[in-house]
């Protein structure tokens, strides 16, 4: 999208595939690899504080959405590299998150 900060494009992304609303951090905590049928591309991560979780969405019919841990969304991911950024997070990597959740709730 242009003319949109990329940390916004993803809050955006997750509304629209995940149904839950909030704020993006503009710093990415790493990126990961996702194959498509064609090419592969890169994906950035950013971290979201989620304020709320929508009962319909644009993608409710095509997503399937589940809380659960870290751990859990390891094994559960189709992409063998976002189970490693997962696993890094899973090893203390989110003081720089809580940081900036405790900012947004001041």
């Amino acid at each position: 999208m242009r003319g949109v900060a990329a940390h916004d494009v993803a809050a955006i992304e997750a509304r629209e595939e995940a149904g839950v609303v909030g704020v993006a951090h503009a710093r990415s905590i790493g990126m990961f690899t996702l194959r498509g049928r064609k090419k592969k591309r890169k994906v950035v991560v950013y971290p979201l504080i989620v304020d709320r979780q929508l009962l319909v969405w644009d993608e409710v019919h095509e997503r399937k959405w589940q809380r659960c841990n870290l751990k859990t969304a390891c094994r559960l991911v189709g992409s063998r590299s976002l189970a490693v950024l997962l696993r890094g997070l899973q090893k203390g990597s989110l003081s720089d998150i809580r940081r900036f959740a405790t900012a947004q709730e001041t």
